[in-house]
């Protein structure tokens, strides 16, 4: 194929012409395969979503907050089926306090992102924070690669972390561990999303950019949320057949570097698709 072959061929056709590809392509065509495009769409966004929640789960933030915890229940006495029943406490509090926050977020994006010079600056600055948060994320990668775990930026603000341990402090030592447990999950959730919101704003933002997603929103926090707590359950039920803290801790500073790539990776992604929809022409 070379270019003079090219014209001599355009040259044998130009006189007699030729009958358009699309020309026999009806409305019914067109509209499979825009269902097709928009199904194979969501499956990808569900599993980008699906990524956001577990690499969420797994951050330093939540992390340690989950070892801190399993830490001061063996030094209580709580153990066996009380870990479990106080784990499922914790879980499902922490499950649906961030499900409620969540739907709270989204639906405050959509109704602000109806008018579009502000639904632009939200989404166009949702997107120079992702971008931000990436750079933030690999710096956080190389620190940790050098052993400086304990000196990484995107982590709780030292006040934050003391409330945090205070409440699981008191709530641990209560009668009533189980409902306590669940207040505790409420508490800790609400301080926690200082830092975990980093990976939850930017994904709910772009939730509400895709219209795909919009019409499935609660079954994505649902699945977000979900995927957020398995790290908890994996934790409790280890906890339960006798993990002790130090090999979480030895697997949490084992993997945190890969961890912090991924969510670089993640933020990445996220900010360039909230650039491409929000300015595109």
């Amino acid at each position: 194929i070379t270019y003079t072959r090219l014209i001599e061929l355009v040259e044998q056709e130009q006189d007699l012409g030729s009958p358009a590809p699309w020309g026999d392509i009806s409305e019914d065509d067109l509209q499979l395969a825009e269902n097709r495009i928009s199904q194979r769409f969501s499956q990808f966004s569900l599993l980008a979503i699906a990524a956001a929640g577990l690499l969420d789960g797994l951050n330093p933030c939540a992390f340690t907050t989950i070892i801190f915890f399993i830490s001061y229940l063996t030094l209580v006495g709580r153990k066996g089926r009380e870990i479990l029943l106080v784990g499922s406490s914790f879980t499902i509090a922490v499950f649906l306090t961030y499900l409620l926050m969540g739907l709270g977020l989204s639906t405050v994006v959509e109704s602000i992102g109806d008018f579009s010079i502000i639904g632009k600056i939200i989404y166009g600055g949702t997107a120079l924070f992702c971008l931000g948060l990436a750079l933030f994320s690999l710096y956080d990668w190389f620190k940790i690669r050098r052993g400086q775990l304990t000196e990484i930026s995107l982590q709780l603000p030292k006040f934050f972390k003391q409330r945090i341990h205070s409440t699981i402090r008191q709530r641990s030592r209560m009668q009533g561990y189980i409902s306590a447990a669940f207040v505790a999950g409420i508490l800790v959730s609400i301080f926690e999303l200082a830092c975990t919101g980093q990976v939850y704003l930017p994904t709910i933002i772009f939730m509400t950019s895709v219209s795909e997603l919009r019409l499935t929103a609660l079954f994505d926090l649902v699945i977000y949320n979900l995927m957020f707590v398995i790290p908890l359950v994996i934790v409790f039920v280890a906890a339960y057949r006798g993990t002790n803290s130090k090999r979480f801790t030895d697997f949490f500073q084992n993997n945190a570097a890969t961890v912090k790539l991924l969510t670089a990776v993640l933020f990445a992604c996220l900010g360039l698709w909230l650039l491409t929809t929000t300015f595109a022409v």
